[in-house]
């Protein structure tokens, strides 16, 4: 065969090849190692600082996240996010403690954080302005009413006339609003300025998650109720820039790796009673 004639076969070919891989459709096309584009999609996101996945938290919310003695982040959300920073090959750092009601905005801004990481409920209304991961605690979130030792009020009706305390910006605040008119709803910075006002007579009752609210009580409200717990089917996500849909892509694959293997249950049962 002369050489000419072989060189033209050859680049038929390997045209014909591309062509082929060309008419792949939408599917995720898999790689030489067994790898899928999906993979590939989570291995390319940026992040502020190179090497280095900075957390926005509130750092107020037990048994999930809060300071310790010393001042350091500790819970479940801060376990988790040490797991993921290992399936990521990045070192977690956490800011100092933010006004959870500015978080999503500093995600929208960019810039200082890569992530919030704050028990965000996932909603219709905050998925208009960020992205989601797929839920890391699905187990219980509903909302609790409490009350403050020596309270006369039995239900949730009692509340009309008086004030209710709930953090700023949460669903707790939007339930609470929503479901106990002739109630003035009280924002407060933390959850737990919120239990101390309650403890003070300064509002008649709380409205919060019912795992932060049993873990306030456990750790330091020892005398404060539950009133109701109320059946919401919250699911908690890491909120992340639109702008960066690798990252979103990335943290997904690391949650559900921790939820395969085990990490996931384990840090749940060291965590929540």
């Amino acid at each position: 065969m002369k050489r000419s004639l072989l060189l033209v076969l050859v680049a038929l070919v390997l045209l014909f090849g591309l062509a082929l891989v060309g008419c792949g459709g939408d599917d995720a096309a898999t790689t030489d190692d067994g790898a899928t584009t999906d993979d590939a999609a989570a291995a390319s996101f940026s992040t502020i600082k190179p090497g280095v996945l900075l957390v926005g938290s509130d750092c107020d919310y037990p048994p999930f996240i809060e300071l310790d003695a010393a001042g350091n982040p500790q819970g479940f959300e801060y376990d988790m996010m040490q797991a993921i920073g290992k399936e990521l090959g990045l070192t977690i750092e956490y800011l100092s403690p933010q006004n959870f009601d500015t978080l999503i905005p500093q995600i929208v801004g960019g810039g200082k954080m890569d992530v919030a990481v704050s028990s965000f409920t996932i909603t219709p209304e905050r998925q208009q302005e960020v992205d989601f991961s797929i839920p890391y605690f699905v187990d219980g979130v509903n909302q609790a009413i409490t009350i403050p030792p020596g309270s006369a009020i039995t239900s949730r009706e009692g509340f009309e006339g008086k004030r209710v305390g709930a953090q700023s910006g949460t669903t707790g605040f939007m339930w609470a609003e929503e479901n106990l008119p002739g109630a003035e709803i009280v924002g407060f910075t933390t959850i737990t300025d919120a239990f101390n006002a309650m403890m003070a007579g300064k509002v008649e009752g709380c409205v919060n998650d019912l795992p932060a609210a049993e873990g306030l009580i456990a750790k330091s409200f020892t005398d404060v109720k539950v009133l109701e717990s109320v059946p919401t089917a919250e699911e908690y996500g890491i909120v992340v820039s639109k702008d960066n849909p690798g990252l979103t892509a990335a943290l997904n694959k690391a949650i559900q790796t921790l939820i395969d293997n085990g990490t996931m249950a384990k840090i749940t049962a060291d965590w929540i009673k």
